[in-house]
């Protein structure tokens, strides 16, 4: 990962969270996920396959992980989250290649048969097909790239997302009303946030006044005992 983002998920000392499905099962579809840790390198894979044909076209597969409390990454200082994939050198054809990151504000509530209400999700959306081949690809969402959605579909109503409040994390793979289906799988070595370039050059702008402006040296004059007070010799 690059300089200005901060790892969340992925390293031994910040390991992934505990994630559950939530498949078009709780709709009569019969898709599935999994996501699975390597003890060895940390990194996580989000698998399953991706049934179209239960729903008539429809179908979608997710694995999601919610938040107490709650993440909090207020703009400014944080821009967005960026993840870094492994895209391999080929793909199986006909393999599902598009894949969502969904955010949520809002805890879904429960129905009293347990399936979930729907809630305003907020999504990224990023093809690993049309990456740059390689083992370690990072992918950007800034907070601006995320689209309210509800139920799947776009909502141009519901308010902006809000990053200092999120209640739940998931990873998607949907058919896109039939346009991809089967088994997929995604890898994904880490998971970060990212720090804006601006509070860092705030910060480094107010580090180079203290030490190239002198006045470093003043303060530790001041504390060995020079007060700033010079007597006649």
């Amino acid at each position: 990962m690059t300089l200005n983002v901060q790892p969340l998920f992925g390293l031994p000392s910040r390991p992934w969270p505990a994630f559950r499905p939530v498949n078009d099962q709780v709709r009569g579809g019969s898709s599935t996920s999994h996501f699975s840790v390597s003890q060895r390198s940390h990194s996580a894979v989000f698998s399953g396959n991706l049934d179209t044909s239960t729903l008539g076209g429809a179908g979608f597969a997710s694995q999601c992980t919610t938040f107490h409390p709650r993440l909090s990454f207020p703009s400014p200082p944080f821009d967005g989250l960026a993840l870094v994939v492994k895209r391999p050198y080929t793909l199986p054809p006909n393999q599902p290649t598009s894949f969502v990151i969904s955010i949520k504000n809002d805890k879904p509530e429960l129905r009293e048969d347990g399936r979930r209400e729907s809630v305003v999700s907020y999504e990224f959306a990023f093809d690993l097909a049309a990456l740059p081949v390689g083992d370690e690809v990072e992918v950007r969402a800034e907070w601006g790239d995320f689209h309210a959605t509800y139920r799947g579909r776009e909502d141009k109503e519901a308010k902006p997302l809000d990053p200092a409040s999120i209640y739940e994390l998931s990873w998607m793979c949907r058919s896109n009303f039939d346009q991809q289906k089967g088994k997929f799988a995604l890898e994904i070595l880490r998971l970060g946030i990212i720090r804006s370039t601006k509070a860092d050059s705030i910060w480094t702008s107010i580090w180079r006044w203290i030490t190239l402006g002198g006045l470093w040296s003043r303060i530790a004059r001041w504390w060995r005992g020079d007060r700033g007070i010079r007597l006649p010799d």
